[in-house]
């Protein structure tokens, strides 16, 4: 049942939160962004009310996209 199984793809250089972004609309990508730039949005409040609209991307992966810890710039270095 199983065989054949593999993993996706990893696109390489940009962690989860680029790769959502590049994959919204031109006006939910900048929604998004915007969000993520606002630091009135908690990283758990925003990862909540993303996953509520089907969106899903983690606190961990916020707070690390924020704090220039997630791959996008590890990646850069």
């Amino acid at each position: 049942m199983l065989e054949g199984l593999t993993p996706p793809a990893r696109q390489k250089g940009k962690c989860k939160a680029q790769r959502l972004i590049d994959s919204l609309e031109p006006k939910d990508a900048d929604l998004l962004q915007s969000f993520l730039d606002d630091p009135a949005w908690v990283a758990e409040t925003l990862s909540r009310s993303l996953r509520e609209r089907g969106v899903m991307l983690g606190a961990k992966t916020i707070r690390e996209h924020r704090e220039s810890r997630c791959f996008c710039e590890r990646s850069h270095a």
